[in-house]
């Protein structure tokens, strides 16, 4: 084992961003990177350095060298940035000029090393790449990613043509999914070391906490590169955690290199809120994605949604495990979640409740609790048709004209307060379980109808045809339907620029828009949603 080798590289920036679209906060950042330094953490990468451009990313998802010439980094420590490999090949073989646009020699930048994350299926497209950023300066690091499962035959054929390029300096292998063992790990070291010749790295995912106890083992057999995150930030489950890390590598080697106290304090100060805010780390649910194949998103989205209970959660995993889920399809995860769904016809217009005047629709997201105040005196003044949708624990249900729900794992999770409150429910009666429609029977529900019908947003007075049964969707059906004379949004926060939910969404508005008779949506609370936007606050609203 020679230990001078050993280079620890701590990737929080670039993997946790996926919690804060790599848009973390200045100070957060600062602390950060006197931190590392004092750490002797080896290198930093510091994220991405992306082409994507259709949706908001903050800068480390660009890093440009504009971008981190700006940062105070330390000159004691490398700095990386990532590219994905999906990005710069182009029918086939590498965007030799868009690579040029991103990539300026080594001597204007403050980069050192580019790491290139790729499929199995992109590594004999990679020899232009890695030849043009070598021939730049930099040092070039290959990480290839889902290693979990991949037989011997696809490693050595991996490894083999890694090994071609000749100019790749470390050759990195991600447990992706986070389903591997030590012994997994030893078998891929040693199938890995039988061709390439050079330095290896480890990514570690903890899915089933085995992050630390696997790098580890890498070490043990030969890996000298070996990654990690503060407190494990990373997506999902999580990484090797770099104050955890530096302790272990000092037990094990006799210089004591690293200095992990440097960290405490921004852990306690900066990412042990931030964890509990995001909530990455090891649980239950991503030791079942593991142990299943499952990619550790269809798992974030799942906890991203508030109203997801445990026997959603049991259901939905059980679901996805008989599916190839080993790469993230939002498709696959709607598919999942759905509870039967039958088409419903109504019997109920909302004209009779609506008639033409102001509606004020409800979400769940955070806004309502941060302008709860504002929302109560605009209602106080206006008295806009409120309807809720779901149950909303944050808002007062005397404020409330009507709940709407129409997704039936949504209202089985919240039968039992729907029935507890004196409001009505909107709801396709229709498309509801027997089990469902029987404890509601005391309980006065509207029957508007309900249609799914992909790509498809229409209005009539007793029923509405949208994609997917999304209570957001079947409520502006139903205030479409009554005549609105606007529409007002209020807790509509959006779900971030990487949550597939966002997407969803914004293509339900897209959809409704084209509708004949669609309304103006006015949000008048904070929203990354592409409608008017207006202020509870103002008295002009």
């Amino acid at each position: 084992m020679n230990e001078d080798k050993i280079k620890v590289l701590d990737c929080t920036l670039r993997d946790g961003g996926y919690y804060c679209n790599w848009d973390f906060d200045r100070e957060l950042v600062e602390q950060y990177f006197k931190s590392i330094e004092k750490s002797n953490v080896d290198i930093i990468e510091v994220g991405l350095r992306s082409t994507k451009k259709n949706k908001f990313f903050g800068p480390f998802a660009y890093c440009t060298d504009v971008f981190l010439n700006s940062l105070e980094i330390g000159r004691d420590v490398q700095v990386a940035v990532m590219i994905n490999a999906s990005e710069f090949i182009k029918d086939e073989k590498a965007n030799i000029e868009l690579l040029n646009k991103y990539f300026d020699s080594k001597l204007d930048s403050r980069v050192d090393l580019v790491r290139i994350a790729s499929h199995f299926n992109e590594v004999d497209k990679l020899g232009d790449i890695v030849k043009i950023l070598s021939d730049k300066g930099y040092s070039v690091g290959l990480n290839l990613m889902q290693i979990g499962g991949k037989s011997r035959d696809e490693i050595v054929e991996a490894a083999k043509k890694a090994q071609s390029y000749d100019c790749i300096d470390v050759l990195y292998f991600a447990d992706s999914l986070g389903n591997m063992s030590p012994r997994h790990i030893c078998d891929v070291i040693e199938t890995l070391k039988s061709v390439w010749k050079k330095e290896l790295g480890i990514h570690a995912h903890n899915n089933k906490g085995h992050a630390i106890s696997n790098t580890l083992e890498a070490f043990n057999q030969g890996a000298t590169w070996l990654d990690c995150t503060v407190t494990g930030m990373g997506r999902g489950a999580g990484n090797s955690q770099t104050d955890y890390l530096l302790f272990e590598i000092n037990n094990l080697t006799d210089n004591k290199k690293y200095n992990p106290e440097a960290l405490f304090k921004l852990v306690l100060e900066k990412f042990d809120p931030l964890k509990e805010k995001c909530g990455w780390g090891s649980s239950l649910m991503y030791y079942l994605s593991a142990q299943y194949n499952i990619h550790p998103t269809f798992i974030q989205e799942l906890l991203n949604n508030e109203n997801s209970q445990s026997d959603l959660l049991i259901d939905t995993i059980n679901r996805l495990k008989t599916k190839n889920t080993t790469s993230f399809n939002s498709g696959h995860l709607n598919e999942a979640m759905k509870y039967p769904f039958n088409d419903s016809t109504g019997d109920w217009s909302p004209k009779s409740l609506i008639d033409g005047k102001e509606v004020l629709i409800i979400g769940s997201g955070p806004g309502i609790k941060k302008h709860i105040e504002g929302i109560k005196n605009y209602i106080k003044r206006s008295s806009p048709i409120v309807l809720c949708l779901n149950h909303n624990e944050y808002f007062p249900s005397e404020l409330v004209d009507a709940y709407v729900a129409c997704h039936p794992t949504r209202l089985l999770m919240n039968l039992n307060r729907y029935t507890n409150l004196e409001k009505p429910l909107i709801a396709p009666k229709g498309s509801l379980a027997t089990e469902i429609s029987s404890k509601l029977k005391s309980k006065s529900v509207f029957n508007y109808g309900l249609f799914i019908k992909d790509g498809k947003f229409d209005v009539s007075e007793k029923e509405c045809t949208i994609p997917w049964p999304y209570v957001f969707a079947y409520a502006l059906g139903v205030s479409t339907a009554g005549d609105a004379n606007r529409i007002l949004l209020a807790g509509f926060d959006g779900y971030g620029v990487t949550n597939s939910k966002q997407e969803e969404m914004e293509r339900i508005l897209q959809l409704y828009k084209g509708c004949e008779r669609a309304k103006d949506l006015i949000s008048i609370t904070p929203t990354t949603y592409k409608v008017l936007q207006s202020t509870v606050y103002s008295p002009d609203l």
